[in-house]
């Protein structure tokens, strides 16, 4: 399994967090977990290998803008 994973403060109880894992080839499906901090559950969702190459790509290339905090 490869797994990305971000929080924010580490004193809070509940920290807002993202969780991206793979489980399996480069082809098989990510999970991406999200949750806001203070709150008790994490919003996931499953897309395609493809979708989340897709998704990456379009975050590093807003990353890169000139302006965009990256």
């Amino acid at each position: 399994m490869q797994t990305l994973y971000a929080h924010t403060e580490n004193h809070h109880p509940l920290p807002a967090y993202v969780n991206v894992s793979q489980d399996g080839g480069p082809d098989a499906p990510v999970t991406i977990s999200v949750r806001q901090r203070g709150e008790d559950y994490a919003k996931t969702m499953t897309v395609h290998a493809g979708i989340a190459r897709a998704m990456a790509e379009a975050l590093a290339e807003k990353l890169n803008q000139p302006g965009s905090g990256g």
